[in-house]
């Protein structure tokens, strides 16, 4: 069994790192990460934070609504006295401190995620807040699915006959918590999955919803449509019978069809970012999260010889975690998408560093 799991990990490091080096350039080559002295009144969010005074920076985001580099070739003491001149900036609500990383909002919305690597550098992530205002909720489109909140402020991100996603503000961890019970009352209480700060399930007719606290009052409620199955093959076995010429009007009609409905899937949008992409993400980082915790469990207990069901299991998210990025084919990121990654790999690449011990 170690032979297979160290071939397994050789092979899901090659395909991490192709993908890595992939997504990297692309992001390089897009915005311009620059690892030289940066003039700090350059950073567009620059004033939000405190001015860095040791080591260098490595600038990879800088525009309006994220900023994100690194703090290279620094001491575990200057993160910590970095973290606290944020805290004096007031990043203190809804704080998380694990030791190497602190979260935080501070009053005017921003977000803060301080991460220290074992390789001497300090991870920022700057979030800027979402522009909100009074919203009306729909009742008419999936809207119509779900109990309508308390809060009218927020931002609609999309309103579509597949998904409806809506920011919702001044709406505080309790609040969050009455509205999922308020969800669950309203038939979605299949396959859920409660947690502290998120909540997911279905209903009978196999609609999606999740719901999460993104923390300084704050939730991302998102229902999603059952996906359709595509009659496409069913139309062609009908018509196998037709004369050649309505064969070949009915292949035709099937591809353009098909032609149509990959087009729908690569520019469908999900907060800003393409589905596509965001499914091979939110995959990966799934996928990490299973892997990691089964090597915990294998690093513990070798022998245990229930962990072969387990790894069988493993491999069918890998194949699906490797199919999910096939399906992405897009070679460029928009700053959302770019903003994205960047999160996704940061807590990715902290979860394997507490992994490793």
């Amino acid at each position: 069994m170690k032979e297979k799991l160290l071939d397994f990990y050789s092979k899901h490091k090659k395909l991490v790192l192709i993908v890595g080096v992939v997504l990297v350039l692309v992001i390089v080559g897009m915005i311009g990460s620059r690892k030289e002295k940066v003039d700090w009144d350059e950073l567009l969010l620059g004033s939000h934070l405190p001015e860095v005074k040791k080591g260098s920076i490595d600038l990879q985001v800088n525009n309006g609504d994220y900023l994100t580099f690194d703090i290279e070739d620094v001491k575990k003491s200057y993160y910590t006295e970095y973290k606290e001149a944020c805290i004096d900036m007031g990043y203190t609500i809804d704080k998380e401190d694990t030791g190497d990383n602190y979260e935080a909002f501070n009053k005017d919305g921003y977000k803060l995620d301080l991460y220290y690597s074992s390789f001497d550098e300090i991870y920022v992530h700057l979030y800027a807040p979402e522009e909100m205002s009074e919203i009306t909720w729909n009742t008419t489109g999936l809207g119509e699915k779900l109990p309508v909140p308390t809060s009218t402020y927020g931002k609609v991100s999309t309103d579509s006959s597949s998904t409806y996603r809506v920011l919702l503000g001044k709406t505080s961890l309790d609040e969050f918590n009455k509205y999922v019970e308020s969800c669950q009352e309203k038939g979605f209480n299949i396959d859920y999955n409660k947690q502290e700060k998120k909540y997911t399930a279905k209903n009978s007719e196999g609609y999606s919803l999740e719901v999460s606290y993104e923390g300084n009052n704050v939730i991302d409620i998102m229902i999603e449509a059952p996906k359709e199955e595509s009659s496409n093959n069913n139309s062609e076995e009908t018509n196998n019978n037709n004369t050649t010429n309505n064969n070949t009007n009915n292949n035709n009609t099937s591809n353009n069809n098909t032609t149509n409905n990959n087009t729908n899937n690569n520019t469908q949008m999900v907060n800003g970012m393409r589905k596509d992409f965001k499914d091979a993400m939110d995959s990966y980082e799934k996928f990490m999260d299973e892997y990691i915790a089964f090597m915990k469990k294998y690093n513990a207990n070798p022998s245990d010889l229930s962990l072969l069901t387990e790894y069988t299991k493993i491999l069918d998210k890998y194949n699906k975690f490797v199919d999910d990025f096939d399906n992405w084919e897009s070679d460029d990121l928009n700053t959302k998408e770019a903003a994205y990654y960047l999160e996704v790999q940061t807590r990715v690449n902290k979860k394997i560093s507490e992994a490793l011990g």
